[in-house]
């Protein structure tokens, strides 16, 4: 196994132990695996509308990611599936607002799982959703591998920008130890990536 896999895995079993010593009790946890669920679901409905063919699943640090096969697709497909997820939980939180009004406990936290999941995940760095969106619009005036080497570069740009926030929160509020693994997690991947890009010029 390599040592970029060895350390992913631990980082995600340290963050998952974390994440369950924040939880009160089973019903956030199902409520947070609905949210992930809904973000997935919004993903595999966009991709089979745009007849996308999937390459199935794969475990990332953030969990279970659907990998698609875009290399028959439009880039504006490719924006397209890659912004479904946010857009499934933004419409969640509408649902879920128009059903129970006004929200309940369990409502709040639901709400805010969707929407805490679709802002994170269009942040335009590599593997969240925002990169794939940018990294297409990109492909759409560039070429592949300028709009590859843009991509990579604004990752890095914001996953380090990530990082120095993520560092000043905990100076000003205090230790956050899961949020401080993911900010280095994306820093570490998008370094990753421009190297890779670098490497195949």
């Amino acid at each position: 196994m390599k040592i970029r896999n060895i350390v992913k895995l631990s980082v995600i079993l340290v963050v998952a132990i974390l994440a369950a010593s924040f939880l009160n009790g089973i019903e956030y946890v199902l409520l947070v695996g609905a949210a992930a669920a809904i973000h997935e679901a919004g993903h595999i409905i966009a991709a089979k509308l745009l007849k996308v063919p999937s390459l199935g699943g794969g475990g990332t640090f953030f969990g279970l990611s659907l990998k698609y096969d875009f290399s028959t697709s439009s880039f504006a497909a490719e924006a397209i599936v890659s912004a479904s997820g946010a857009i499934a939980g933004v419409l969640a939180c509408v649902i879920t607002l128009a059903i129970k009004h006004p929200p309940g406990t369990y409502a709040v936290f639901f709400i805010f799982s969707n929407l805490s999941l679709a802002l994170f995940n269009l942040l335009p760095v590599s593997p969240l959703d925002g990169s794939g969106i940018v990294r297409s619009l990109l492909s759409m005036v560039l070429s592949a591998d300028a709009a590859e080497r843009a991509s990579a570069w604004i990752s890095a740009v914001f996953s380090l920008s990530f990082f120095v926030f993520c560092i000043y929160i905990q100076l000003k509020v205090g230790a956050n130890l899961s949020l401080m693994f993911i900010s280095v997690f994306l820093l570490y991947n998008a370094l990753s990536t421009v190297r890779d890009v670098r490497g195949g010029q």
